[in-house]
């Protein structure tokens, strides 16, 4: 589904010149969300940076994470600093046989595809 999205934004991005050749991707985390708001920020806090020291430790020079919830897209623009690359209306998304998948979606519910290059 979303995964076809992030397949073109890592083929157009391979196509740029002085791309990484290991990329790590961290494809859309979740927490209950049962689990009160300020726990889930601190759990998504924590994976995401799980995720980063174990691309670092893999040897991998960058990567990339597609983000739908509104904590998990800051925690990746303003706290580890990630790039954000491609910006995906989740209502108007289609599957590759072009089946709207998420119709049911907030019209501003988006999700994000982000790089972040590791030092």
């Amino acid at each position: 589904m979303l995964e076809v999205k992030e397949k073109e934004f890592l083929k157009r991005l391979h196509s740029q010149k002085d791309v990484p050749e290991s990329i790590m991707s961290n494809f859309v985390t979740a927490v209950n969300l049962d689990v009160p708001p300020e726990k889930r920020t601190n759990a998504m806090y924590q994976i995401e940076r799980h995720t980063l020291q174990v691309a670092k430790a893999r040897g991998f020079q960058a990567i990339v994470t597609a983000n739908t919830g509104s904590v998990t897209q800051q925690l990746a623009k303003y706290v580890f600093e990630y790039d954000e690359n491609l910006v995906v209306q989740l209502n108007e998304y289609r599957d590759p046989s072009g089946d709207l998948v998420f119709s049911h979606a907030d019209p501003n519910q988006t999700m994000t595809i982000s790089m972040k290059y590791i030092v």
